[in-house]
């Protein structure tokens, strides 16, 4: 989860959060182009994270992303 988008994020960068609590989903876009920056490299997997949870960033990393 560390090395995916949302650790591209830097401040000030402009997000919007949409929230569809009729089917429970959300999206998370931004106009900043992502793709050529690198994850911030003081972020790291926190040391408590649940096995499902692990398994989950896991899935989204080699799947490329949500």
């Amino acid at each position: 989860m560390s090395g995916g988008v949302i650790g591209k994020l830097r401040d000030g960068d402009i997000i919007q959060v949409e929230i569809d609590i009729r089917n429970l989903n959300g999206t998370i876009t931004t106009d900043t182009d992502l793709s050529s920056r690198r994850a911030d490299p003081y972020l790291a997997q926190h040391a408590d994270l649940s096995a499902d949870t692990q398994l989950w960033a896991a899935l989204q990393e080699v799947s490329g992303g949500s």
